[in-house]
């Protein structure tokens, strides 16, 4: 006997960013790896009120056989003080805990951890973690994690015919079959028609977002080592920009450009004593002894003898009002541009976004009538399951508005599986989708091992099409 299909679906995690929570979310992963995985499952009621009646519905969850992470698991767009090195401290718990689950794991692609894309293609889009439990997982030495990108299961050509008879090839989402349900998922920033960057991507059939590079640069090690001189490194650079300029007195602009060039030996002198314990501890010998020596001892030494010699040659003058000044105006330049520049555009980004282009707090059927195409309804299934809105809820698609193309008309069902970020006083936080046999399941985690029912869509409802009517 095989065991019934249970899919969990979780999104917008954003492990690494504002108000995520690492240990809640690896709370939910600890319980549903305890979930039993035969009878007698774990059953949740679920009571709505419509027009004056109340309905319950009973769900048997099951340990999942697959769990479907939708998009923005891991922040690497935005993360916590422009640091990426959050990420990987939200996420080793997490991760520790999903390598205990013996189902396979989809790891979708969002808008927002859209670097995955390199991982998937280093490790042909998808690897194992070999779990320990192997009398619990049915395939040890296969592949249980899969990396794929923006949509699951992958977008397939299949011939369509139109409505005046014609047959045409075309792309179509196909729906993963679970137990007569038909679901289909993606992360949503694809009915984002705000997301500009986006757009212009699929013009150049490329992957376009200028503030991702802006983002990656903001987290190279030496930027962020650097942060604290942020404010001295664009007042020198303001300053080397008046010097070049002409400032009239030639004075100023010898003093400031001597002022400029001593300031980085100034700062190797200052780690003399860690040069010396390097030499010492490393036993460091030959030309990398007096390399060192000469870096962190006896540059500032040098630099100032050679000025005094130039005093009383006739380069002086050339060297400290010409030479120096445009010199230090690339170095500050580049520095700037590295440093001050990058983390400013970086700080204010999430900012800018939500201001002009975020898309957050909607409900489903609000970003759907904004970005939803009927014409490009290429949807083969019952349920579309998506997120990216941090709001949870569901909704209908009439068939009447579907695609003609697509041949069977029927409602298609949308369900947004919310977030596990906090933002502002919404409660409806830490919610997923639960796909069976017996339908598709909006929840809620609520902590120490329990969860409530929100709204639940049983497999007869979806087949007779009266959801059309709810």
């Amino acid at each position: 006997m095989t065991e019934p299909e249970q899919i969990f679906v979780v999104s917008d995690i954003h492990l690494g960013g504002t108000g995520s929570n690492p240990r809640e979310f690896s709370d939910f992963l600890r319980w549903i790896r305890d979930l039993p995985d035969k009878d007698p499952p774990l059953e949740i009621e679920c009571t709505r009120c419509e027009k004056n009646h109340q309905f319950t519905n009973t769900i048997s969850l099951r340990r999942p056989t697959k769990l479907v992470l939708l998009g923005d698991t891991l922040e690497l767009w935005d993360p916590r003080n422009q640091n990426r090195n959050n990420v990987i401290r939200d996420a080793i718990e997490p991760l520790s805990c999903l390598h205990e689950l013996p189902g396979e794991i989809v790891y979708v692609t969002g808008n927002h951890d859209e670097d995955i894309r390199d991982l998937a293609a280093m490790v042909n889009g998808s690897f194992s973690w070999h779990n320990k439990r192997e009398n619990e997982c049915k395939r040890t030495s296969e592949s249980n994690v899969f990396i794929v990108h923006n949509h699951y299961p992958d977008s397939k050509l299949q011939p369509v015919t139109t409505p005046e008879g014609m047959t045409r090839i075309q792309k179509v989402m196909p729906g993963l079959p679970v137990d007569g349900i038909r679901c289909s998922f993606v992360h949503g920033h694809q009915f984002d028609l705000e997301q500009i960057q986006y757009l212009i991507g699929k013009v150049f059939n490329a992957r376009f977002d200028p503030v991702d590079l802006i983002s990656d640069l903001s987290n190279v090690t030496l930027v962020q080592q650097l942060k604290e001189w942020s404010i001295i490194i664009s007042i020198a650079w303001i300053f080397s920009i008046f010097m070049v300029s002409g400032i009239p007195d030639p004075w100023i602009i010898t003093g400031g450009s001597i002022a400029l060039s001593l300031v980085p030996f100034i700062l190797l002198v200052n780690r003399r004593h860690d040069a010396k314990k390097v030499i010492s501890n490393n036993n460091v010998r030959g030309w990398r002894r007096y390399l060192i020596k000469w870096m962190f001892l006896w540059s500032l030494p040098t630099v100032i003898g050679l000025f005094i010699l130039a005093w009383y040659s006739d380069l002086f003058t050339l060297v400290t009002t010409r030479v120096l000044p445009i010199a230090e105006l690339v170095i500050l330049t580049y520095l700037f541009i590295t440093v001050p520049f990058v983390q400013s555009v970086a700080a204010v980004k999430r900012g800018v976004y939500q201001s002009f282009v975020g898309i957050r707090d909607r409900h489903p059927d609000k970003a759907l009538e904004a970005g939803f195409n009927p014409a490009r309804d290429t949807f083969d299934c019952d349920v579309v399951v998506f997120g990216h809105t941090h709001r949870a809820g569901w909704a209908i698609f009439p068939a009447a508005k579907r695609n003609p193309e697509m041949g069977e008309q029927k409602p298609l069902l949308f369900l947004n599986t919310g977030c596990w970020v906090k933002e502002g006083n919404d409660p409806e936080i830490y919610t997923f989708v639960a796909i069976n046999g017996e339908g598709a399941s909006l929840m809620q985690w609520v902590g120490c091992g329990k969860v409530r029912g929100l709204r639940h869509f049983s497999l007869e409802e979806m087949k007779t099409q009266r959801i059309l009517k709810t």
